[in-house]
C-alpha cells in the first residue's frame, strides 16, 4: 500500500488562540490541503483545549508533496510554523517547525536550517512535542523533539496513512502569568456615567481582546486609548480619527446594554461622550417617577432637550427596560420571561446575530437602510415602539443620538459589537447554565457581600436584597476554578431570565478589583473571569469571518457555527429560570 495522505492533528493544551496569518498557507507544493473536509476560513483556527485534526496533506499523482503552515497567536511578535511533507513512493513523510519572529520569512534557507531533530520553542515559553501514530517523542528541557522520516522498510504502522500528533503548551509562559481578579468577583458589565465612572468595562475590554486575536486592529489598543482620545493633547488627527472608529465597536458592545444610546451626550464630533447616565438609570429601574419632575431628571441627564417632551423621552427609553427586564432580554442570551423554552430563546438569539452580521458585512442584503420590518426583527418592533417598525437599522442602532457625523459613524462596527455582547454574555454565569467541560477543576467557596454591594443591588435591581433585610442569609456560595485551569465550557443547559435573580448572588460576578489588569493584547489576563476565555474565542472567531466577510448562510456558513457550535443546546437544555449557578 502506497501512502496517500499525511493527517495532522493538533492538542492545544496552552491557553493561547492561534489564528492562520495573512500568508496562510505560505506553500503547498504538488498537493492539495483539506481541514476538518472544508475550506472554510473558520475552520483553520487552533482553538484552546482543541483536540483533532489540523490539516490532511494529500499528494498529487503520488509525488513528493509539501505544505507550510502560518499561525500567528497572542504575542505579536512571533508566530507558529509547520512544515509537513509526505513523499508516497518512499512511503515517508516529515514534520518540523517551531516558534519563530513574526517577520521571519519563510524561504528555502529557512526551511534549509530547520534540523530533523529539532522544533524550536519560542522565547514566551510556547512549547511543542509531536508524536507518531500514537508514539510519543521525547520532549526535553528545550522542547527538542525527533521531527521523524519513516523508511519504506518500516512496519510498525501497518502500512496505513501516516498520522502526526503536535501538542502545544505554554508552560513556561503560565509561571510568568500577571495575577488575576477573583473569578467569583469578575463581570461581564459595561462602563458609563462622566468619565465612565459608572461600573467597568469588562465587556469593552474583552471586545478588544477578541479583535486584537483576529488581527482587525492594531494589538496596542486599549479601552483607555478609545475611549479617551478626544481629551488626549498626545494624538494627533490621524490617530484620533482611528481611535474613534474604533470606539465604533465598543458602541455596539455597549448598545445591547443601552440601546436607547441614553448612556451618551447627542455630539456631532464625539461618539465617546458619556453623560451622566441618570437618563439610562430611570429607564432600567422602570421607576414610575411624577410627571414634573421628569424635566429637571432629563436635564440631569445630560439630554436637556427632552426638557421639551418629557413622554417621547420616556417612550425613547423604553427599549432599555426591554431589553435587561422584557421582551428584548435575549439580547443577553436570556429567557424573556421565566419558563421560556430555550429553542424559543435560542430562535430569538439568532434572528438577532443574523441581522446584526449581514448589517456589519454590508453585503448580505441588509444595509443600515434597510427598515426593521423588511428584517426578521419586526416581530419586535411596531408604529408603537421606539424606533418604530417603519424606520431604519441605523435609527436602531443610533437610538437617541442621532446626530454624529457620518466620517465618525461606523455602523458596521456597531453592528459586529453588539454580535460580541451577545456571544460573551452566553458565557457569563448569571445568564447562562453551560455544560462545564472540566467540573474537576471547580471549587465552592462562601463568600459575604459588603454593604456597598448590597446598596448597589437595591439601587439597581429597585427591590431590597435579602441580605439587608435579612442579615443572617447574606453568605452565599460562589464558585471559582484552580489556578491555571479556568472553566472551560460546551453546550447550553439554561437561559436565566434577569427578573427575580438572586441579587447578592448575581452580584458577586458584578465587579473586579483592579479592571487595569486586563490587557486586550494578553488572553491570559481574562483567564480568571468565568466564561471569558470562551467567550473571547468565540468572538475572535466571529471578528476574523467577518473581516473576510464570510457568508451567514449555507452549510459552512456563519449562521451554521453559531448555530451548532456557540449556541448549541444540550441535549437536557430546560425552561428558562432565575438561578446563578454553575
Amino acid at each position: 500500500m502506497v501512502w496517500e495522505a499525511f493527517d495532522i492533528n493538533v492538542l492545544n493544551e496552552s491557553t493561547f488562540l492561534f489564528r492562520p496569518t495573512q500568508d496562510h498557507p505560505k506553500l503547498v507544493q504538488n498537493g492539495t490541503l483539506i481541514v476538518n473536509d472544508e475550506s472554510s476560513e473558520l475552520s483553520w483556527t487552533i482553538l484552546q483545549d482543541q483536540k483533532g485534526p489540523l490539516v490532511s496533506l494529500k499528494s498529487i499523482d503520488h509525488g513528493d508533496a509539501s505544505a507550510i503552515l502560518s499561525f500567528g497567536f497572542d504575542d505579536p511578535n512571533q508566530k507558529l510554523v509547520i512544515w509537513a511533507r509526505i513523499i508516497p513512493d518512499q512511503n515517508a513523510a516529515g514534520i518540523r517547525g517551531g516558534i519563530f519572529r513574526a517577520d521571519q520569512e519563510i524561504d528555502s534557507e529557512f526551511l534549509d536550517s530547520l534540523t530533523p531533530d529539532a522544533f524550536a520553542s519560542g522565547d514566551n515559553g510556547v512549547v511543542c512535542e509531536v508524536s507518531v501514530n500514537g508514539k510519543r517523542h521525547a520532549l526535553g528541557v528545550a522542547a527538542q523533539v525527533d521531527v521523524f522520516m519513516i523508511d519504506a522498510d518500516r512496519t510498525d504502522f501497518n502500512m496505513s496513512n501516516p498520522s502526526a500528533w503536535i501538542y502545544i503548551r505554554d508552560l513556561a509562559y503560565q509561571v510568568k502569568k500577571p495575577e488575576a481578579p477573583d473569578p467569583a468577583q469578575m463581570p461581564f458589565v459595561i462602563a458609563g456615567g462622566l468619565n465612565h465612572s459608572v461600573n467597568q468595562p469588562i465587556h469593552e475590554n474583552m471586545s478588544l481582546c477578541a479583535l486584537v486575536l483576529a488581527q482587525v486592529t492594531r494589538s496596542d489598543i486599549t479601552y483607555e486609548t478609545v475611549a479617551d482620545y478626544a481629551a488626549s493633547l498626545k494624538f494627533d488627527e490621524v490617530t484620533k480619527r482611528w481611535a474613534a472608529g474604533e470606539f465604533e465597536y465598543i458602541r455596539g458592545v455597549i448598545w445591547n446594554d443601552d440601546p436607547a444610546c441614553a448612556l451618551f451626550v447627542d455630539n456631532p464630533y464625539l461618539n465617546s461622550l458619556f453623560g451622566t447616565g441618570f437618563d439610562w438609570f430611570l429607564s432600567f429601574k422602570r421607576t414610575d417617577w411624577p410627571r414634573y419632575i421628569l424635566p429637571f431628571l432629563s436635564i440631569l441627564s445630560g439630554n436637556p432637550a427632552s426638557i421639551l417632551d418629557a413622554k417621547k423621552d420616556e417612550k425613547e427609553n423604553a427599549i432599555i427596560a426591554r431589553s435587561h427586564y422584557g421582551d428584548l432580554q435575549f439580547l443577553h442570551s436570556m429567557g424573556c420571561k421565566k419558563d421560556e423554552d430555550p429553542k424559543e430563546t435560542k430562535r430569538k438569539i439568532m434572528i438577532w446575530l443574523e441581522v446584526m452580521y449581514k448589517l456589519a458585512c454590508g453585503n448580505q442584503g441588509i444595509t443600515p437602510g434597510t427598515r426593521i420590518s423588511d428584517t426578521p426583527l419586526r416581530e419586535f418592533f411596531n408604529d408603537q415602539t421606539a424606533p418604530q417598525a417603519s424606520e431604519d437599522l441605523r435609527r436602531l442602532l443610533l437610538g437617541k443620538t442621532t446626530h454624529l457625523r457620518p466620517e465618525y459613524l461606523k455602523l458596521e462596527k456597531r453592528a459586529l459589537g453588539s454580535c460580541f455582547h451577545t456571544i460573551q454574555d452566553s458565557y457569563a454565569v448569571g445568564h447562562c447554565k453551560r455544560i462545564l467541560s472540566n467540573p474537576e477543576d471547580k471549587i465552592s467557596t462562601k463568600q459575604k457581600p459588603s454593604v456597598i454591594d448590597m446598596a448597589k443591588a437595591a439601587l439597581f435591581s429597585g427591590i431590597m436584597p435579602v441580605s439587608v433585610s435579612n442579615p443572617a442569609s447574606a453568605t452565599v456560595e460562589v464558585f471559582k476554578f484552580k489556578d491555571g485551569r479556568p472553566g472551560r465550557f460546551k453546550a447550553i443547559q439554561n437561559f436565566h431570565c434577569y427578573d427575580g435573580q438572586d441579587d447578592d448572588k448575581h452580584g458577586f460576578y458584578d465587579k473586579v478589583d483592579d479592571v487595569s489588569q486586563l490587557k486586550p493584547d494578553q488572553p491570559l489576563s481574562f483567564s480568571n473571569i468565568i466564561g471569558g476565555l470562551d467567550a473571547i474565542d468565540k468572538c475572535s472567531i466571529l471578528a476574523k469571518a467577518w473581516s473576510t466577510r464570510e457568508s451567514w448562510d449555507g452549510v459552512k456558513g456563519v449562521g451554521k457555527w453559531l448555530d451548532e457550535d456557540v449556541f448549541a443546546l444540550a441535549g437536557d437544555a430546560s425552561p428558562s429560570n432565575t438561578e446563578v449557578s454553575i
